[in-house]
């Protein structure tokens, strides 16, 4: 009866029936333990902004680290004709950033992996694939004359 009751209820009984050392004791109990269950919420609340800090920071440290190695080709043609960005590449669902990204973002993930909603390794094997379906040669980018495919 005393976890239904609204903070107004509990003290309307403590000074109701406080002078009975058993129902005081009830409803002090009960008072506590909402104090105890706000205090680990808030902390819960507070790991959880701490963590997506920690993310957003770490996307765009990877972030900059692949636009210095792809030389800021990091979205193929098709993307680009769909308007997807840089960021929506680390942030997005793996499949989506595999059929955007260029070929030099495909080459960099497969040293550097991208990171994923947990935190963790893209596997590189999946990259390699995406990079294989990409039918593309030597990229323009990096002197290669024979380029097919996605730009």
């Amino acid at each position: 009866m005393l976890r239904e009751a609204t903070q107004e209820e509990l003290m309307e009984h403590l000074g109701r029936y406080g002078t009975n050392d058993k129902s005081a004791r009830q409803v002090v109990r009960e008072l506590e333990r909402r104090d105890l269950a706000d205090k680990r919420r808030a902390g819960a609340k507070d790991r959880q902004a701490a963590r997506r800090i920690e993310r957003q920071e770490l996307i765009e440290h990877e972030i900059r680290r692949a636009e210095a190695a792809t030389n800021g080709y990091m979205v193929n043609k098709a993307g680009q004709r769909r308007g997807v960005t840089d960021v929506s590449l680390f942030t997005g669902s793996e499949a989506r950033a595999l059929r955007y990204a260029s070929p030099e973002l495909l080459r960099y993930w497969e040293s550097h992996p991208r990171p994923s909603a947990g935190l963790t390794s893209a596997n590189p094997r999946v990259v390699a694939r995406a990079r294989a379906r990409s039918d593309v040669g030597r990229s323009r980018h990096d002197g290669g004359s024979l380029y097919r495919g996605i730009y």
